[in-house]
């Protein structure tokens, strides 16, 4: 499916959506699978013109043609997924379900088969079967609340976007279980421009929202969304300490210490960086409030030391002063334009960027989980990194569906998930389990 352009999306969801058959069109498909997607296409396009039906999403209409399709063919080669438990259909109490559900009977029965339980929940989606009910409206109020605490930017100010999320979240978890699925060509931008807040919204996701029934990177960015442009309509601009960060280093390893900081403390703003003999004249040129450095100086201005990399402890240090600046003293009337740390206009820069955050994840992961390591497969974990990292950054990671359920290691997966989540790093569940064999 990612190979289709929108011209063909369409084209294929037309034929069922409105019965648009005639038109001169071939699907795609391998002419060995092709009877299977004519009778799946055939039957969908009925039961979308049935009075009970349930409007769809158009990528919901793919989903559900492709993976019926690859189900029918497979059972037809005697391949099963789960073993042969049937559906217990007396189990769904939601009329939207047991409509669908009738519908794949029907579509089953066709070729002498019966509807297995795996298979259903192959379809639909994993969460189709016993998703939890949601109150949206406490889920609505209590993400705004969540993400509004991280950034440090009061959301509950605007009515808009309760009422614009509420509707969101809905539509896309009010579906009686059938399938939400969803695609936001924006999702990879939104990931690279706003890594913060996706960060944020992520956590809010995993915080309130079962796992069987969401968390999906595109859904985040769509959240994602309705908080940027919550943050426009305010015309908020909330205030950060002006902080510079002196080091005997060069620019790349200011802009990791950029990113771990402000990742970690929402309320500051990394405007410069220079060495020891420099400070004075930085802090007159953009009108510094907060000095973080790796030696310990003497200013007028609050100093803070800390390691080369900071770590828990110098992160809390960082946010008390900064707590204490933002109540005591005024904000800085004037505008001054602040270096850019973080600007990406080359290769190079990019690729130094990369190499960097890899470097920033690997010594993170080597810190907490040193004992676990396996020493052999050191440096191939090393490499493993860098790459889950370039992966990231040009949003190619593994596919979800590719993950497998290794049930013994799932407090190892927590653990590398909150040493990269530190890191800005939000990993697929694919992403984990490869990583995973790294370690005794």
């Amino acid at each position: 499916m990612s190979n289709m352009n929108n011209y063909e999306v369409y084209k294929m969801t037309t034929r069922i959506t409105r019965r648009d058959r005639e038109r001169n069109f071939q699907p795609m498909f391998d002419s060995r699978i092709l009877p299977e997607y004519e009778l799946v296409e055939s039957a969908l396009a009925h039961y979308f013109q049935e009075e009970s039906r349930e409007i769809w999403q158009q990528l919901d209409i793919m989903i559900i043609l492709i993976r019926l399709t690859i189900s029918l063919k497979r059972l037809q080669m005697g391949h099963a997924m789960e073993g042969y438990q049937v559906l217990d259909i007396g189990a769904e109490k939601s009329d939207i379900r047991r409509s669908f559900i009738g519908f794949m009977q029907r579509v089953y029965l066709q070729k002498e088969f019966p509807l297995l339980r795996a298979e259903y929940r192959y379809c639909v989606g994993s969460y189709a079967s016993g998703m939890r009910e949601t109150d949206i409206a406490k889920l609505t109020e209590d993400m705004i609340e969540f993400v509004a605490w991280r950034e440090g930017v009061d959301y509950g100010l605007d009515q808009k976007l309760y009422t614009n999320l509420f509707a969101h979240l809905s539509l896309r978890l009010g579906q009686g279980g059938l399938p939400g699925n969803e695609f936001n060509p924006l999702n990879s931008e939104i990931k690279q421009q706003y890594p913060t807040l996706f960060g944020h919204v992520y956590e809010a996701c995993k915080k309130f929202i079962s796992n069987e029934q969401v968390i999906q990177e595109s859904f985040i960015s769509f959240i994602v969304l309705h908080f940027l442009v919550s943050l426009e309509n305010q015309q908020v601009h909330q205030r950060k300490v002006r902080t510079l960060y002196v080091c005997s280093t060069g620019r790349g390893v200011a802009r990791l210490i950029k990113n771990r900081v402000e990742a970690g403390i929402g309320q500051v703003e990394m405007v410069a960086y220079c060495s020891i003999v420099e400070v004075e004249e930085m802090c007159q040129k953009h009108a510094i409030e907060l000095i973080i450095s790796v030696f310990p100086i003497e200013s007028t201005l609050p100093v803070v030391v800390t390691d080369a990399l900071p770590k828990k402890a110098d992160l809390e240090m960082i946010r008390q002063e900064v707590a204490r600046i933002l109540l005591e003293v005024p904000a800085v009337i004037d505008a001054y334009e602040a270096v850019d740390l973080v600007r990406q206009s080359s290769h190079e820069e990019i690729s130094e960027e990369i190499i960097l955050k890899g470097f920033e994840a690997y010594q993170q992961v080597k810190d907490v989980l040193a004992d676990e390591m396996d020493r052999k497969l050191e440096n191939g974990l090393l490499l493993h990194i860098f790459l889950m990292v370039q992966r990231y950054y040009f949003n190619k990671q593994y596919d979800l569906v590719l993950a497998s359920e290794d049930s013994g290691r799932w407090e190892l997966k927590e653990r590398l998930t909150a040493v990269f989540e530190q890191c800005g790093l939000y990993f697929q569940e694919a992403e984990l389990d490869a990583i995973v064999y790294y370690f005794k």
